[in-house]
């Protein structure tokens, strides 16, 4: 997640007199998610990013660059991306508020943190087998 979209997602509430859509209140809603975003966001980026890295070296050197490449780049857009969707559909009214707090911003941060976890151990063990490999050949 990115964090001026978190800090402005904050603060852009505050400046805006009134919702969109007088019938929700957005403005309690999309402060929590977004500090909630930005209190993983240090886990999630030092997780995923090491974890990216490894991962994409091990692809580059079973000759599977560009598949590693593709693989990373919609991780990366789905967990960049997926809080901005959901502050957009609470403003624009396409979803109330008691939705996207309880069931769907529980399941995006878990499966956030799940796929940074996942990236970082799956990057470490390959690339920890490929080393292995080559140095043993």
């Amino acid at each position: 997640m990115d964090v001026a979209f978190t800090i402005m997602s904050v603060v852009l509430p505050l400046l805006i007199p009134t919702p969109i859509n007088p019938s929700i209140k957005y403005t309690t809603a999309i402060p929590i998610i977004s500090l909630v975003g930005l209190t993983i966001q240090p886990i999630v980026s030092f997780l995923f990013h090491p974890g990216s890295s490894m991962l994409l070296k091990a692809y580059q050197t079973v000759n599977r660059g560009l598949r590693g490449l593709v693989l990373m780049i919609l991780a990366h857009a789905y967990m960049d991306s997926f809080t901005w969707y959901m502050d957009n559909a609470i403003i624009l009214g396409l979803i109330n508020s008691s939705l996207i707090m309880p069931p769907l911003s529980m399941a995006y941060f878990i499966t956030v943190v799940s796929l940074s976890v996942f990236i970082f151990i799956v990057g470490f063990r390959v690339l920890d087998y490929v080393i292995r490999r080559a140095h043993f050949n």
